[in-house]
């Protein structure tokens, strides 16, 4: 599924007009690199699960639970169930999961709630 994610996550990239970098060695603790107008950024590339309204991912790597910060600037999440690809900041980003909801709450509390519409790419 990891191919399949960064593989749309590249044609979303592309399509919003980003020039797509991708590194020739592996294990690095980002996947690709995006620039548009001189700026750089690292991404690092996650496939996203969903159910109850929700979005999981997460933010460690799988192999060593180590964290991306310093190391990638955003995180591109692509979910097959919505089919969109969702970018945030890499940075304040919550150790293990991070959840984003595609539905309103019930008790309209949202200060605290990220929203996937918020992050759609």
């Amino acid at each position: 599924m990891g191919s399949i994610s960064q593989a749309f996550i590249i044609a979303e990239f592309l399509k919003h007009d980003f020039n797509v970098l991708l590194p020739v060695q592996e294990y690095l603790r980002y996947d690709l690199v995006l620039e548009k107008d001189g700026v750089f950024t690292r991404v690092q590339c996650k496939t996203a699960h969903s159910g109850d309204g929700i979005i999981t991912f997460r933010t460690e790597s799988t192999h060593n639970r180590r964290r991306y910060d310093g190391d990638a600037d955003l995180f591109a999440i692509y979910n097959h169930e919505t089919n969109r690809v969702y970018v945030i900041p890499v940075e304040g980003c919550p150790k293990g999961i991070m959840t984003l909801r595609l539905i309103e709450t019930k008790s309209n509390r949202t200060k605290k709630i990220n929203f996937a519409k918020d992050y759609e790419l």
